[in-house]
């Protein structure tokens, strides 16, 4: 074996010949002694992200053949309807006459609805979320303030109250929705039957699009 000293790296090689061919071996200078008081540990891991609300399609809508929408006919989208109907107690008009409490039908009427459709067409509900009607709003897809319709059928749904974003209910984001898309309608920042089309049409985009940015940023 022979061997030579490289001043460069601070090791030795030394290199010998066997039947196989000829090889090398390197031995490494040894690491320097640690610091007085040790090596500083490493830095900690980042902490993870806040979770993310639930995707939108974990958030119940309803069957878009059942329960499609169905507006009030006492309201148009014109400002002379709208100012003396869903937009005049935003308007904070002294005069205003109008109430959706005039359009909203009795508990006895909205009860019997929700427990006939639990045991009927929205029987698969009962699936998911259980079949105490306490765990359902029985909810006006369009919304009264919005010029829905308050006794259709083609407007009442029973919206589970399964919780959602932020530890609040999906009803609760709803109503959110609503008040947020009503005052937009009545600024003057989206047109009545565009509002109403896209919380008939997917609710749950309707709030990504009007409200869910508020939310994440609270």
């Amino acid at each position: 074996m022979t061997g030579t000293y490289s001043t460069t790296t601070g090791t030795r090689v030394s290199s010998k010949t066997s039947s196989c061919g000829k090889w090398t071996l390197v031995d490494v200078a040894p690491l320097p002694p640690a610091p007085p008081g040790g090596y500083a540990p490493p830095p900690p891991l980042p902490s993870p992200p806040p979770p993310l609300p639930p995707a939108l399609y974990d958030w119940q809508t309803p069957d878009a053949k059942l329960t499609p929408g169905d507006t009030n006919p006492d309201v148009n989208e014109t400002w002379a309807s709208m100012n003396v109907t869903i937009c005049c107690n935003y308007r904070g008009r002294p005069d205003c006459q109008w109430s959706t409490s005039q359009y909203r039908p009795p508990a006895s009427y909205t009860t019997n609805l929700k427990i006939e459709q639990l045991a009927g067409d929205y029987a698969d509900f009962v699936k998911i979320w259980g079949g105490s009607t306490t765990a359902y709003e029985e909810d006006h897809l369009i919304p009264l303030e919005l010029g829905g319709d308050g006794r259709s059928r083609l407007n009442l749904w029973p919206q589970p109250h399964a919780s959602a974003a932020q530890g609040e209910h999906q009803s609760e984001l709803k109503d959110r929705l609503e008040g947020e898309i009503t005052r937009r309608v009545c600024a003057g920042e989206v047109g009545l039957r565009a509002a109403q089309q896209e919380i008939a049409t997917h609710w749950p985009a309707a709030y990504a699009k009007y409200v869910q940015d508020e939310d994440i940023g609270r």
